[in-house]
């Protein structure tokens, strides 16, 4: 599972190179995670560490960077105990889902059409390697399947109600001021105390977009 995680990175990015979808503004990053708070700063470490053992062919971009290295390499202030860097990618998922749809419609307008509020009411396994699911939904049945995830989820498959919960989050663009004035678009934070905050730089403008979460 953890493989098939790391290789749909660069597949988001050779479609979107592939197919001209630059309004995803889907790159790659280096990303951050600046820890504030002491215990989750060390539960941090232990997992990088259980990764280097483990799977290190996937943890090899993973960087522990303690308190006063952090503040040197990146910036930080003195409250934090230290941060995580690794390679990462960052896109907007909305422009990317609507890309895609506007270049298939585009290129199958007579055989291709959006079915919306289709509650999945069963999924079949078939005996057929193209086609190995048959999904039945209320608007019909399809053979082939892209699986929402998140909050989707639960929403879409019944029996995942209960077991997989929305997040309430908020997001906001802000003027880039100081070292970020001029950004490139190649830097994400993540800033860890009892939530986070997820600070995302964009490509060739002055906005910084946050999303602010809470457990």
């Amino acid at each position: 599972m953890l493989h098939f995680q790391f290789r749909h990175l660069p597949t988001i990015l050779e479609l979107v190179k592939t197919e001209g979808l630059e309004e995803a503004e889907a790159r790659e990053v280096e990303m951050m995670d600046l820890f504030t708070e002491e215990t989750m700063w060390n539960q941090a470490q232990s997992m990088v560490q259980e990764l280097w053992r483990e799977v290190s062919e996937c943890a090899k971009n993973l960087i522990i960077w303690y308190a006063k290295e952090a503040r040197e390499k990146f910036g930080a202030s003195d409250h934090g105990y230290g941060a995580i860097s690794s390679r990462a990618r960052a896109m907007w998922p909305y422009q990317l889902v609507t890309s895609i749809y506007k270049a298939l419609q585009s290129r199958y307008q007579a055989s291709f059409s959006i079915e919306t509020s289709a509650m999945v009411q069963e999924i079949h396994v078939e005996n057929s390697d193209p086609t190995p699911y048959l999904v039945c939904t209320s608007r019909g049945n399809a053979t082939h399947a892209v699986h929402a995830t998140d909050v989707y989820a639960s929403n879409s498959i019944p029996g995942l109600k209960g077991k997989i919960f929305p997040v309430h989050a908020h997001m906001s663009a802000q003027a880039a001021e100081g070292p970020s004035e001029n950004p490139s678009g190649s830097r994400s934070w993540t800033i860890g105390k009892k939530g986070y905050e997820y600070i995302t730089q964009r490509s060739g403008s002055l906005q910084v977009r946050w999303r602010n979460y809470a457990r």
